[in-house]
């Protein structure tokens, strides 16, 4: 058999059929006929091509997903879910009971990378199927949590059909919208999604009316743990909208990044919000903050609650890091990221003394000496991230 019929067998396809190509398809022999270990042929199994296809949901799955559709909280309604897909030889199984299991774990678990290199191989065979089981205009850049779809971003502009049909498909908790000024009413009316908890808007385009329309409505806020507004120019009249909505009291997590914050758009958002006394979670990046804004933050006596408060990419001088360590306001912090401000080595003594308790501290991109950094290095060790010492 020639080496061409070879590489032509069973299970094997070629690239192409006409006899110059398929020529390529042969070993590269050197003068005595031997073939050359460099040589490469065109022609692969066709196992090594494609990826499997996971099929779609055997047949009788209704009641198990409406199971975990009405209770989405709770692990058990899915591993009952993933026993019925193993016994119908359904991969999602093994990825439903993975998911489930890292979820329960801290990122520092023995098993944690095993685990999570196994959900990665699943996700790469099966991903683009499983996707699929939701509308293609919620599939790019959809997350699953627990075996199911649980994130997803909307490009287009939001419709009223879109929430009711997610929540018939998947246990969506969080929506991220990209273009939410092009026809806002639809989403502000009535989202429709069930188990909505977590809205992020990154919308360049959206105006003031449009913002004050969204923190109006009920429909859409007041199952909010979490808001995490990117990109819109806030400035006080934003900050006074999200101030005085009276719709945000289960609000844990606000994030307004890049929104063009005012010392006086914190001071009313720290000091004169109506309903943002539970908070737990604070990221107020990208917004060129000063050390005044810093001190308005400090002495919030509705920040008490904080344990996890990002302030990257601010204007913090070691006035402004003082006054952070000073406050009485913030004594239940966790997780304090400070990247990308302009602070140096003589924040050190400060940090060290009143952050030594912090799970999680973050000064990348400061003005630190190689000496500054190593200091804290000896004192937090891998629960502070340095960046590049002694670089911006």
């Amino acid at each position: 058999m020639s080496n061409r019929d070879n590489i032509l067998g069973d299970g094997e396809i070629s690239l192409a059929r006409s006899e110059p190509i398929a020529k390529l398809a042969e070993p590269i022999r050197d003068d005595e006929g031997e073939p050359l270990a460099c040589g490469i042929p065109l022609a692969l199994p066709v196992a090594e091509l494609a990826e499997p296809e996971s099929p779609p949901p055997p047949l009788g799955h209704e009641p198990f997903l409406k199971a975990v559709l009405d209770d989405p909280d709770a692990d058990a309604p899915r591993l009952v879910y993933a026993d019925w897909l193993e016994e119908h030889g359904d991969p999602r199984a093994d990825f439903i009971r993975v998911q489930c299991e890292l979820a329960q774990l801290a990122d520092e678990a023995p098993q944690h990378d095993a685990l999570s290199d196994r959900r990665d191989r699943l996700l790469r065979m099966y991903g683009e199927s499983w996707r699929a089981e939701i509308p293609e205009w919620a599939r790019a850049y959809c997350e699953f949590t627990r075996g199911f779809v649980s994130e997803v971003t909307i490009f287009r502009p939001w419709r009223r059909h879109f929430g009711p049909e997610l929540s018939r498909l998947a246990p969506v908790e969080k929506v991220t919208l990209k273009n939410l000024h092009i026809d806002p009413e639809s989403f502000t009316d009535a989202p429709g999604v069930r188990h909505l908890n977590s809205l992020v808007i990154l919308d360049e385009q959206l105006e003031y009316d449009q913002l004050k329309a969204l923190m109006h409505s009920r429909a859409a806020l007041a199952p909010l743990r979490c808001l995490d507004i990117m990109w819109t120019e806030f400035r006080d009249a934003g900050a006074l909208m999200v101030a005085l909505s009276p719709h945000l009291e289960r609000l844990r997590r606000l994030e307004l990044k890049a929104c063009s914050l005012s010392p006086r758009a914190v001071h009313v958002l720290t000091h004169e919000a109506r309903s943002l006394h539970n908070l737990n979670w604070l990221d107020l990046s990208n917004n060129d903050l000063n050390d005044d804004s810093i001190w308005t933050l400090a002495n919030a006596a509705s920040m008490r609650g904080l344990t996890h408060l990002f302030l990257n990419s601010n204007k913090i001088t070691n006035q402004g890091l003082s006054y952070l360590a000073d406050s009485h306001c913030l004594a239940n912090l966790t997780d304090l990221e400070l990247d990308g401000n302009v602070f140096g080595d003589a924040s050190i003594p400060l940090i060290v003394e009143r952050f030594s308790k912090l799970r999680h501290l973050s000064v990348a991109g400061n003005f630190l000496t190689i000496g500054g950094a190593m200091r804290l290095r000896e004192h937090f060790g891998p629960r502070v991230e340095l960046g590049v010492p002694g670089s911006r």
